[in-house]
């Protein structure tokens, strides 16, 4: 299964024998033509409880760039469907996906983690109003309609800017985009224009390159008095090179991430419980692995204990029928079932007592809760 966002790619695999991890780079260098060396220098590699825990923090924005932050979870979710529809994943990895995506639920509804990344608004408009910039008074350019902008969306049309525009590579999408808050919907190809006149420019989209260059920010200035750019992407939207321009004000997601991080406990707290529970729900999640892998020693135990019992219930019947005295009957089978049931636990106990191996013994009192009989 291949999970690919912004700025991670990962291999989720699932194998009942330890991975090759070189070999698997060297198929991934092979097919996605790069260079190998580079990516023995770059990969990262977690196996069994540690693979659960990053697959946990990953898909409750505890690894992202906005902590919170809830695309990851959702590109997860569509890397898991469009491996499902090729049949590449199946058996014990897919039910672990599932438990992947129960356990993301109840973090993020226990913790509110998302809440973190919802500040990124409010850390916009707190920044803004550094430069003595009220939205209120602002028309406002929004690039992409992806989670991060929707976020932002959401906190700014509180304000009541004086217009708001969403720009998308496809039309519809940004008129759908721009309806629920009374704006506008254009195509990234009107951008210029629509810098123009704009106060405040928000980007996060997925483009691979920047798609606003200091060349088209020259052209404009000299009919704008000041323009605001917050980039949120990664990889970044608007060439750096822009912060260089007078009258120009860029932040970038670090730096934005950075003003949030000093507002706060509560944000502190959020993340660290959500910790909490990551550590606390891969431990039951791997409990449940180890369990489903038993499965079968479970099923085998059960079945000879049951094949005992009806052995004897059929000895009972037959003495029933030659009219032995019931009471007999029952006393003798449970004495015989009981018998037979403690033959082998009670074999390995005395071996193991005979042996002095105080590992097993120890196991075997556990196991009967012979501790308390005394």
């Amino acid at each position: 299964m291949f999970f690919n966002t912004c700025n991670r790619t990962e291999i989720i695999m699932g194998s009942e024998h330890q991975v090759d991890i070189k070999s698997v780079l060297i198929e991934l260098s092979q097919h996605c033509d790069i260079n190998y060396e580079q990516l023995l220098k770059h990969h990262y590699c977690f196996t069994n409880q540690k693979a659960i825990s990053h697959l946990l923090r990953v898909a409750c924005g505890l690894d992202s760039r906005l902590v919170g932050e809830a695309q990851v979870f959702g590109q997860l979710k569509n890397a898991y469907k469009a491996a499902k529809d090729v049949h590449a994943i199946q058996g014990p990895l897919d039910w672990i996906m599932q438990e992947i995506f129960t356990a993301t639920k109840t973090i993020r509804h226990q913790t509110q983690i998302d809440h973190c990344s919802e500040s990124i608004g409010y850390a916009i408009k707190k920044l803004c109003q550094h430069h003595e910039i009220t939205l209120n008074q602002s028309n406002i350019l929004f690039v992409g309609t992806g989670e991060m902008i929707s976020l932002a969306l959401q906190y700014i049309f509180k304000e009541k800017p004086l217009s708001i525009t969403v720009a998308s590579r496809s039309l519809d999408r940004a008129q759908d985009f721009a309806r629920p808050y009374l704006g506008r919907g254009i195509k990234v190809q009107d951008l210029p224009k629509a810098i123009k006149s704009a106060d405040i420019v928000i980007t996060a989209s997925q483009s691979q390159l920047p798609i606003i260059g200091k060349g088209m920010i020259e052209t404009l200035l000299a009919e704008k008095k000041h323009l605001t750019l917050f980039d949120l992407a990664i990889p970044r939207d608007i060439e750096p090179e822009i912060s260089n321009l007078d009258h120009v004000t860029l932040y970038h997601l670090d730096q934005i991430q950075g003003f949030i991080e000093k507002e706060g406990q509560q944000r502190d707290d959020r993340i660290q419980k959500a910790e909490q529970l990551v550590s606390t729900l891969s431990s039951e999640i791997l409990k449940t692995i180890n369990l489903k892998n038993q499965q079968q020693l479970i099923i085998q135990l059960r079945e000879r204990s049951f094949q005992i019992t009806s052995e004897q219930i059929k000895k009972a019947k037959m003495l029933l029928t030659k009219g032995t005295c019931p009471e007999a009957v029952i006393v003798d089978s449970l004495q015989q079932l009981t018998s037979r049931l403690l033959h082998l636990p009670t074999t390995q106990l005395k071996n193991a007592i005979y042996q002095k191996d105080q590992e097993k013994t120890m196991h075997l009192k556990q196991l009967f809760d012979l501790e308390s009989q005394k």
